[in-house]
């Protein structure tokens, strides 16, 4: 009778262990891992581990930044770590309005071991909640004025595995002022001395060389143009477009100007061709006529004239 109660005992230690929960530091005390083993530091901390541990990511923009190396564990077991980050990322720009062009970039965050079945990640706030705590905290913009910050939440499939993702779009516009002063203005200005060269005389050859210096100062700015314009872009800027217009609006004001230097100067020299052939006519009639005129004032007398005493 002794072994019936050994027996039971040993069945419901059975069914007890075999719905014990395996937590990873179960794994950790069986495997003998410690903290010096780079295989420690891969593993979650969670209860069961078929669980998903849910990460919530809030991203926010702001200039003065604070250190802060403490991690917070709320009652609730929420455990919340601040790490402050410069982010230096490339984004596709679109020129083609530039310098009235709005840009977006995107900031895409996800786990590269843990898929959804291991690791969730959401949003602790909306998209509105985070533009409006950058616009407070941000101090600094430079070029660009800041517009919006968006979050969405995504799935990234890959064969039968799901990763979580959060995508941070940033919306933000060009300051166009300085753009305006120190390049758009300096081209119409210059598209106004041209014109105003109409009323310079053509007689003389300063028309000609004001136009070209005018011309020079346009491709000056071209060049400038060509530094401060980004090549990534897939279409023709309009700037561009613009300023291409122009110089050949000037070109062809600068063309028209040797055109009529040359049919002026043509025009002239038929003018003088005739006035010397008038005058070389007169020579020529003013010899004759002293040609014809006696070289004496007495003529020589006719042999069959008769004599005074006859």
């Amino acid at each position: 009778m002794a072994c019936v109660p050994i027996l039971l005992l040993v069945f419901l230690t059975g069914c007890l262990s075999s719905q014990k929960v395996c937590s990873y530091h179960d794994i950790l005390v069986h495997l003998n891992l410690t903290r010096d083993n780079e295989v420690y530091t891969a593993t979650r901390p969670v209860l069961d581990h078929t669980h998903p541990t849910v990460v919530r990511m809030d991203l926010a923009l702001y200039a003065i930044l604070a250190v802060s190396p403490y991690v917070y564990i709320t009652y609730d077991g929420n455990v919340t770590f601040e790490e402050d980050l410069k982010v230096v990322s490339t984004c596709r720009m679109d020129v083609h309005k530039f310098p009235f062009d709005t840009q977006s970039c995107n900031i895409t965050v996800m786990s590269i071991l843990h898929s959804v079945s291991q690791l969730r990640l959401t949003p602790s706030s909306n998209s509105s909640r985070i533009t409006q705590f950058t616009r407070r905290v941000m101090q600094t913009q430079g070029e660009w004025e800041f517009l919006s910050l968006a979050v969405t939440n995504e799935l990234f499939v890959l064969g039968e595995e799901n990763w979580d993702q959060i995508i941070y779009t940033i919306s933000m516009k060009r300051r166009p002022l300085l753009h305006v002063i120190n390049f758009l203005l300096p081209v119409l200005f210059f598209l106004c001395l041209d014109l105003s060269s109409f009323l310079i005389s053509d007689h003389r050859g300063d028309k000609l060389g004001f136009k070209v210096t005018v011309l020079l100062a346009i491709s000056v700015l071209l060049l400038i143009l060509n530094e401060i314009l980004p090549s990534m872009s897939n279409r023709t800027p309009l700037i561009a477009t613009y300023c291409i217009v122009i110089f050949a609006m000037m070109l062809l004001s600068l063309l028209e100007t040797v055109l009529v230097t040359h049919l002026m100067e043509k025009d002239s020299q038929q003018k003088v061709v005739p006035e010397r052939k008038g005058l070389l006519v007169e020579d020529l009639e003013g010899k004759r006529d002293m040609a014809a005129s006696p070289s004496s004032p007495a003529s020589p007398a006719s042999p069959n004239s008769p004599s005074p005493c006859e």
